[in-house]
């Protein structure tokens, strides 16, 4: 083999390990952002679970006080005289009413938002699952360059 024969072979050795390495590195790119949006998708899990966590809470709290503000109505009425009285029973209905439908919109409002997380961490497994599949085809390409690179010295 000449020496224009061993520097063809030189050149498309060097081509083929660079577009090899090429291919590689678009692989591991691919795979560290696939990386990221997984870890993207665990934290809105966790963001969701501790919103309803948090709505869990509050719910349990406005409650409480809610009894304890319906006591303290129908302690001070009593005291008065009044806890016979078909207005007060009214207005404890009402007031337990109205309790209740803002409890239940604490529930609502902590449910939309750990949906919302819910949502973003689908969108993140989805754009992880795309990387993944980048990094495979820069791999694929890569090799392909390289073999392209392989065989178009030795023609």
């Amino acid at each position: 083999m000449g020496q224009i024969g061993i520097g063809k072979a030189a050149g498309a050795g060097l081509g083929a390990l660079g577009a090899s390495q090429q291919g590689e590195a678009g692989r591991a790119e691919a795979e560290s952002r696939r990386n990221i949006e997984l870890f993207n998708a665990e934290v809105n899990r966790q963001a969701a679970k501790g919103e309803r966590q948090k709505a869990a809470f509050n719910q349990k709290r406005q409650a409480k006080e809610t009894a304890e503000i319906r006591s303290r109505l129908i302690a001070a009425t009593a005291a008065k005289g009044g806890a016979g009285s078909p207005v007060i029973a009214d207005l404890a209905a009402e007031s337990a009413s109205e309790a209740e439908l803002e409890n239940l919109l604490l529930g609502f409002e902590g449910e939309v938002a750990a949906k919302k997380l819910e949502s973003g961490a689908q969108l993140d497994v989805a754009q992880a699952s795309i990387f993944r599949k980048r990094g495979k085809a820069a791999r694929r390409a890569g090799r392909i360059g390289a073999g392209q690179s392989l065989l178009g010295g030795f023609s």
